[in-house]
């Protein structure tokens, strides 16, 4: 049983209509049920948790609670931290608050987003109380539709033009292996070891790639934290680079596998030939 005003009930159910004294039921989600309403007009039901019958030692005595006439099945909706509530919805009015001994208290507090230390303040409020009550901080956040296409159309953007970039670089690093095949031969001969070359590959292909994402990451976080503050808004991802610089990461690895059969083709002795 949730015990609130109107406005805390609206919180967990969608009602039609509340006053002080109304009484409602989340209909189907009572565990151990397979739907429809399990609480009857004027039925009696134990608040106090107890089997029934002449409590024992320890135990607390009945709380009976007459369920009203005017009881209404509600649907249900998801509360501030997300979880969704079952059984009765009821408003002061609609019991006796004696009823209730071993009820436990919940307080939804909306704090000051721009002071740091009201959480803090909350913290030590509560922990002042004898019964040390718990304090959960909750944060929402929504992330539009169109936001979310725009960042992917921006995502496979970036990513088709570093494949771009990638084949451009292919073609290029096999015609500068054609030009120096001699070299690369006489390298060969005078005992160069293949995996050393093939670490220049790689290199080569490496170094300006990196320079390239490092010079792009570092403008465009600027010019996005600067556009975040002229709107008076957060940064909420520092890191939202990781998947172009992955991206890079495949280029460089692409373009060096490419690469390496035609540099060793080239390492072959007859590249020493000449006319």
């Amino acid at each position: 049983m949730t015990v609130g005003d109107c406005a805390v009930l609206g919180g967990f159910a969608e009602l039609p209509g509340c006053t002080d004294g109304d009484v409602f039921f989340l209909s189907g989600y009572l565990p151990g049920t397979e739907g429809g309403e399990v609480f009857s007009p004027g039925e009696r039901v134990d608040l106090s948790g107890t089997s029934g019958g002449s409590p024992e030692e320890g135990e607390p005595a009945a709380a009976l609670w007459t369920v009203p006439q005017s009881i209404t099945s509600v649907s249900l909706r998801s509360d501030a931290a997300g979880a969704v509530s079952f059984g009765i919805l009821a408003t002061p009015a609609a019991l006796d608050s004696e009823l209730l001994g071993d009820a436990s208290t919940d307080v939804l507090l909306s704090l000051d987003p721009s002071d740091p230390d009201a959480v803090e303040r909350v913290r030590n409020a509560a922990w002042d109380r004898p019964d040390a009550p718990s304090v959960l901080e909750l944060q929402s956040e929504r992330v539009s539709l169109n936001m979310e296409r725009i960042q992917l159309g921006l995502l496979i953007g970036a990513t088709g033009v570093l494949l771009l970039i990638g084949a451009s670089m292919v073609v290029t690093t096999v015609e500068q292996l054609r030009e120096r095949r001699h070299l690369l031969s006489a390298l060969i001969a005078v005992g160069t070891r293949r995996r050393t070359l093939s670490a220049s590959l790689l290199w080569q292909t490496a170094i300006p790639v990196v320079l390239g994402l490092a010079l792009a990451i570092a403008v465009g976080t600027g010019l996005g934290a600067l556009l975040m503050s002229m709107v008076g808004l957060p940064v909420g991802d520092w890191l939202a680079f990781l998947p172009i610089a992955a991206a890079g990461a495949g280029v460089i690895a692409l373009v060096t596998l490419l690469s390496l059969p035609s540099l060793w083709y080239l390492m072959r002795p007859e590249g020493l030939r000449t006319e």
